[in-house]
């Protein structure tokens, strides 16, 4: 039986991948599947309308989703143990930041990536239109992120520069009390790579600075609406 499933799912087309449906979908599609049981069953027009209805809702609702998808703009760090991940999408494309060797995990890319990609219905691109970057500072939207994964001189000689995200991964050596005197840091993430021993001096020092922080690994994945 192993073997004959195995062979049906190497035939092209036996796998349908990255649908989506929520529960209201799911129970409209059991709803045009009873209606017309019942219509074939008992002869009775009342399934068939009902079916047709719940149909059109269906389709109604699926399509609001596929235009919901298509607007989206969102920031999304992932919890990923000792590796950094992060999409940055648009619309229905998403732009990858993160470890090359993710791209190779099949493992970590089906568990961690996977569903919140097929959730918000993206697909990868090259590049993302309105995305900025320069060096380790992102613009998107009205947004200003800054990546920190290793060590940085930060200087500003024109006051401090607003930063909406500061995402930290890896193990650099960072001081949030010298950080600030460059920028104004709105939120700070700490990513699944950071060493535990280090994140809990750098939250103390968040707390004191009175920064909001997000760690991905108690609180999961960071997701903002960019729009």
């Amino acid at each position: 039986m192993n073997s004959y499933i195995q062979r049906i799912e190497s035939l092209p087309g036996s796998l349908w991948s990255g649908m989506q449906i929520n529960i209201e979908q799911t129970t409209l599609l059991l709803i045009v599947v009873a209606g017309l049981g019942y219509w074939l069953l008992e002869k009775q027009k009342a399934g068939a309308v009902v079916a047709v209805a719940a149909l059109l809702f269906f389709i109604s609702l699926r399509s609001y989703s596929f235009y919901q998808a298509d607007r989206q703009k969102k920031f999304i760090v992932y919890n990923v143990s000792r590796h950094r991940a992060i999409d940055v999408v648009n619309g229905r494309d998403y732009f990858f930041i993160g470890d090359s060797d993710i791209r190779s995990n099949d493992l970590i890319t089906n568990f961690h990536l996977k569903p919140s990609r097929i959730l918000h219905r993206i697909k990868p691109a090259i590049q993302l239109q309105g995305l900025l970057e320069q060096d380790n500072v992102m613009q998107y939207g009205s947004k200003k992120i800054l990546l920190i994964d290793r060590n940085y001189e930060f200087n500003s000689l024109n006051g401090r520069i607003p930063i909406d995200i500061v995402v930290v991964s890896k193990n650099p050596k960072l001081y949030f009390f010298s950080l600030v005197k460059t920028f104004n840091i709105g939120q700070v993430v700490f990513d699944g790579s950071v060493p535990i021993w280090k994140l809990k001096y750098w939250m103390k020092d968040c707390d004191s600075l009175s920064i909001p922080y997000h760690d991905v690994n108690t609180k999961g994945a960071f997701v903002i609406n960019l729009n």
